[in-house]
Order: C-alpha cells, then sequence, then structure tokens
C-alpha cells in the first residue's frame, strides 16, 4: 500500500492532538476519518481536518478504505476496541495505558495474534531524545553495571478528572501518572522479580485514588528501582517532575527535567551533561508512528510492543494489589 489510512478512535483532547499534529508528521500514514461517542466532538475534529466521521464503529470497521486504526479513547475501551478491530482486520495502534488488567491486555495480544493483525503501544518515553540518550549511557556500561534507579514524581495538574479520575475507567493513579516511568525502568533494567508499594491517604475532590503513592521493584538481574508520585505538589507542573537517577558501579546518569538535562559522572573523571531544547515529544510521536507504518507495510521490527505494553501494565497491577495486600507481589501475575 501506497500509506496507510487510519482511523482515531478517541476526539478529546489528546486524540485532537494526535490528529493535528503527530499523524501528519508521517508521510506514509493518512488520518481518513474519526469517530468519538461525543459526536459533536469528533464532528468538530472531521470538519477541521477535512475527514470522514463515522457515526458508529461498525462504519469504521466496514470500510475497506480503513487500514488501522489509533485508539486515543478511555482505558476501559481499549481491550474491546481493540478486539472488535482485531476482528474487522484493522491493525491497531493504542495509546498508553495498553488497558486496566493483564487480562485485558491478554485479550488484545490474542485477538490481534488470531486475526493476524499488527499491535502497537504508545510508550513513546524511551524514545524521546533525553531519554534515550540516557538510556544509550546505561546500557554503553560505561558506568557499569546500573544498580538503583530512583525517579521524583511529585507534581500538581488538575487534567486528573472525569474519567481519569474513576479507577473503574481509567485503572488507577499509575495509569494516570506513572505508567511511563515504570515501562522505562523496565526498558532500562530489564524484567521485574517483586513489586511492594505503598499508598497515601485521598484527600482531593475530583478522582477516587490516593494522592500518592511509592512503588518499589526489584529485577532479576538484582538492581532496585523506586517511584513516587505525588499529585498534590504545586511547585512543580507535569512536563518538570519525574527527574530520575541511576546509580551504576562506576558513577551515575541523571535526568533533570526542568532543565531537560542529561548528565553523568565516571568514577575519577570530571562530570559531563548534555542540554537539549525541547522534551522531544513531537519527535516521540514521529518515531513511533513511523515505525507503526513501516511493520505493517514492509514488516520492520517494531520499537514497541504489546509485550510492552501487557508488562508496563503488569507492574501497575501488582503494584495496588501489593497496596492492598501490604506485602510485596511476586510477577508474572498468572491470574
Amino acid at each position: 500500500m501506497a500509506h496507510v489510512n487510519m482511523g482515531l478512535i478517541g476526539c478529546g483532547a489528546f486524540g485532537r492532538q494526535l490528529a493535528t499534529h503527530s499523524i501528519p508528521l508521517v508521510n506514509e500514514l493518512k488520518l481518513f476519518g474519526v469517530y468519538d461517542v461525543n459526536r459533536e466532538c469528533a464532528g468538530d475534529v472531521a470538519q477541521a481536518l477535512g475527514v470522514t466521521l463515522f457515526g458508529t464503529l461498525e462504519e469504521m470497521w466496514n470500510s475497506p478504505r480503513i487500514d488501522a486504526v489509533l485508539i486515543a479513547s478511555p482505558h476501559d475501551t481499549h481491550m474491546p476496541i481493540a478486539v472488535a478491530a482485531a476482528e474487522a482486520g484493522k491493525h491497531i495502534f493504542c495509546e498508553k495505558t495498553m488497558a486496566r488488567t493483564v487480562k485485558e491486555c491478554r485479550a488484545m495480544i490474542e485477538a490481534a495474534e488470531r486475526h493476524q493483525v499488527k499491535l502497537m503501544v504508545g510508550h513513546k518515553r524511551r524514545l524521546r531524545p533525553e531519554y534515550a540518550r540516557l538510556a544509550e549511557i546505561v546500557q554503553s556500561g560505561l558506568l557499569g553495571r546500573p544498580l538503583a534507579v530512583t525517579v521524583a514524581g511529585f507534581h500538581y495538574s488538575d487534567y486528573y478528572r472525569g474519567w481519569w479520575g474513576q479507577t473503574e475507567r481509567s485503572g488507577g493513579a499509575l495509569h494516570c501518572a506513572g505508567s511511563h516511568d515504570l515501562d522505562f525502568m523496565r526498558f532500562l533494567l530489564g524484567d521485574v522479580e517483586t513489586v511492594y508499594a505503598v499508598e497515601g491517604p485521598r484527600v482531593s475532590e475530583g478522582h477516587d485514588w490516593a494522592d500518592s503513592i511509592v512503588v518499589t521493584l526489584r529485577f532479576r538481574n538484582g538492581a532496585v528501582s523506586s517511584l513516587q508520585v505525588a499529585f498534590t505538589y504545586h511547585l512543580l507542573p507535569f512536563a518538570e517532575s519525574f527527574a530520575m537517577h541511576v546509580a551504576c558501579e562506576e558513577g551515575g546518569v541523571y535526568y533533570d527535567p526542568g532543565r531537560i538535562a542529561v548528565g553523568w559522572q565516571k568514577r575519577g573523571e570530571d562530570r559531563q551533561e548534555v542540554r537539549f531544547p525541547h522534551y522531544g515529544f513531537e519527535e516521540a510521536y514521529r518515531l513511533e508512528l513511523q515505525n507503526f507504518v513501516d511493520w505493517v507495510q514492509r514488516d520492520a521490527v517494531p520499537l514497541l510492543t504489546a509485550e510492552n505494553g501487557l508488562r508496563c501494565v503488569e507492574l501497575l497491577e501488582a503494584a495496588y494489589r501489593s497496596a492492598a495486600q501490604g506485602k510485596p507481589v511476586k510477577l508474572p501475575l498468572l491470574d
């Protein structure tokens, strides 16, 4: 095919951003049509971009012009939409978080395999230039074996309302803020052996989950990591939060989101630092969508897989279980 015709499902703020700014970055990817349960919202996007407005998902499934779909709808809809898309023979790009539970992720993967369609999950953080640079330093062996990672996710945002604030719909606090970080930790350090988490109190209106959570991971290679997320820290917006530090045998490396800087130092040597002009969101979206097109058209090796998405959700689900049970949870989750 000369290009991949895509149907966008979910025309909220994020879906609109993907339609207007991200999809056009890839020459071989064309937005053909949109759908949203809010027909007015979908109609606004369709009219603004001059694309087809689908009145139902069945219309999209039955359209021979649609090659693939991009799912940017609430998390509780990801699994049923992805399964239906696979049954209709449409390739699937699903925005993170892949789904609410491991069980839902497995259903999505099984449907894609059964109907021989591609399924990619948009964990773009590892593709952002500053994170890619940090990973390159760690994985090069320059500083020796990585031993520990910590991420400080204290921030404030009034974004987590509506369906985001409902555990039944979003999955929980970490589905809203923390999934990218846990995915990136796993990208750096490999598979996780044990998850332990504790939650703080819920003090804010607008969501039904705790306003803070601390997650500790032990990896199969012996490394450990921690993620601390708090939603009431007015000193930092989301973009400037989630600073990362990686301790290695021979030194360390950090990412400072406030300065958009990656720095590192090897024992006995001077500190080095690289600054980035911006957060690299546009580049990450371009890379993931271009790779999706290359996978669909030429069977190129996918940079992001459904397995990545499932393993991230497994960490989230294990963290919630651990917090509820007051004890560590071993992986993999079997149910």
